[in-house]
């Protein structure tokens, strides 16, 4: 099975998480689509419908030991294997072999065994090698580089929405995601495993840590989560429905030109640096794309700026300080926008201007940053 390095070379795929935002989405608008499933997925009323190609998980027995009996795992992978599609590729660590053969699961089944190897923060990643797969906090890490390493040109995530200060086993289907485990997992997980807020904290730096790493590959990798405000902030972050549309490619170019990307590796001066580097980009990109006949509000270093990058288009300034060009003399002067160059007091200024004096709101700019 190691010839499927880069056997979807070209393609695009969507990882379907467990989170709970995957009920508001339509996940049978994959059902031409390759999907890569993780964990419970399995579980979906749409999984038959949609069919992962492929699937994922975690270090099964090893690593959640702990958390409830042998027996249950058991039962859950039993499931799991009577309700995936036959043909689906099994993406599993090599530390579940032994408990595989000696229960006889996925017996006919494809799988591609990966070994985990100890990874720090500080580590980098430059290729998914199976035999030395960096170690993981959650299985959405081993997804997205099981994608890297098949080749997928774009990949999305859905479902991965990283809540834990929901609680811990938050899921799409609620408290049956947990039906195949011993009754007590989630006090087990608090009481003797330790799972609380501090160790949450820990363990998403660490996630997100790694999802830059494996962003910085090859910067393919989005957020489609259902939620607009989803703070997974390390992809760039889309409109699931928009990704059926024909103008998908054009909409995923847009969408990466305003994403700032702050590698892991760097200090933070030099991720000062760059994020102003983008910040000042996306100004002026937004001052040249300007109509004529423009008024600056603010006659400071940001408002001289602007004069001194469009000064074809402007046709003066007013400033609240400058008695000789106080915004009251806007009444005099011909102008289609006022642009405020103003930062941090936007509002207050809108507030100003179109209820003292009575300025269409539609007349005012603000900068995109």
């Amino acid at each position: 099975m190691n010839s499927l390095r880069g056997n979807e070379k070209g393609k695009r795929c969507f990882i379907v998480g467990t989170g709970s935002s995957i009920k508001e989405q339509d996940l049978t608008l994959l059902k031409d689509e390759i999907a890569i499933g993780v964990g419970g997925l399995f579980m979906h009323k749409d999984i038959e419908i949609f069919k992962p190609k492929y699937y994922v998980l975690s270090p099964v027995f090893t690593y959640h030991k702990e958390y409830s009996s042998e027996s249950s795992f058991i039962n859950w992978l039993s499931a799991m294997e009577q309700t995936l599609d036959k043909n689906t590729i099994y993406f599993l660590s090599d530390l579940d072999k032994p408990y595989l053969e000696k229960y006889s699961l996925f017996k006919d089944k494809k799988i591609v065994f990966k070994t985990y190897v100890p990874h720090n923060e500080e580590d980098k990643i430059t290729d998914i090698d199976l035999t030395k797969f960096p170690n993981i906090w959650s299985v959405s890490e081993s997804a997205i580089q099981i994608a890297l390493y098949l080749g997928f040109e774009e990949i999305f995530l859905l479902g991965f929405d990283h809540d834990w200060f929901n609680g811990n086993f938050v899921h799409f289907n609620g408290e049956e995601y947990l039906k195949y485990f011993d009754s007590n997992m989630k006090q087990v997980a608090r009481n003797k495993v330790g799972v609380d807020s501090e160790l949450q904290m820990r363990r998403h730096a660490f996630i997100f840590n790694k999802y830059k790493k494996l962003y910085d590959l090859k910067q393919n990798i989005y957020n489609a989560n259902h939620d607009e405000n989803s703070y997974v902030d390390t992809f760039p972050k889309i409109e699931y429905k928009k990704l059926f549309k024909k103008n998908s490619k054009d909409y995923l170019k847009e969408i990466k030109k305003d994403f700032i990307f702050i590698p892991t590796s760097l200090k933070k001066k030099e991720q000062k640096k760059i994020t102003l580097s983008k910040h000042f980009n996306k100004i002026f990109n937004q001052l040249i794309s300007l109509d004529n006949n423009i008024v600056i509000y603010g006659n400071g270093t940001i408002g001289k700026t602007i004069q001194a990058l469009i000064p074809d288009k402007i046709v003066g300034y007013v400033d609240i300080a400058d008695e000789d060009n106080h915004p009251r003399n806007l009444i005099n002067i011909q102008y289609d926008k006022i642009i405020i160059s103003v930062l941090g007091r936007e509002e207050e200024i809108i507030k100003y201007l179109v209820e003292d004096l009575k300025i269409a709101r539609d007349k005012i700019i603000t900068l995109d940053i």
